[in-house]
């Protein structure tokens, strides 16, 4: 679990992991619990090999809210998760737990 304090109007990048010779489906998941009390919002990215990071989803979490933020179904080389908080004068507190797939499909 990690907590993680935002400014008014600023991103945090909360994962990056890639590999540019095979695509790969072993990215986490997060549980992510808005302490603070602003709202912020949840975005993952996916990149080809060669390009730039395309948006595949996104959530807002208001305060006092917990959301499961799953990972994208299908392999990517690349992948990436921020968190934003969207408001122009609160801070946000954040609480992030990770869930990695099992390395096992039968697992």
């Amino acid at each position: 679990m990690r907590l993680i304090h935002i400014n008014p109007s600023q991103t945090f990048e909360l994962y990056t992991g890639g590999n540019i010779i095979m695509p790969t489906t072993h990215y986490p998941s997060f549980n992510i619990k808005n302490n603070g009390p602003a709202p912020i919002r949840a975005v993952n990215y996916w990149a080809p090999p060669f390009g730039d990071y395309n948006q595949y989803a996104f959530i807002d979490i208001q305060p006092d809210e917990t959301k499961f933020f799953r990972r994208v179904p299908n392999p990517v080389y690349f992948y990436k998760v921020v968190v934003i908080n969207l408001s122009n004068y609160q801070h946000a507190e954040t609480e992030i737990t990770e869930f990695y797939p099992s390395p096992h499909p039968v697992l």
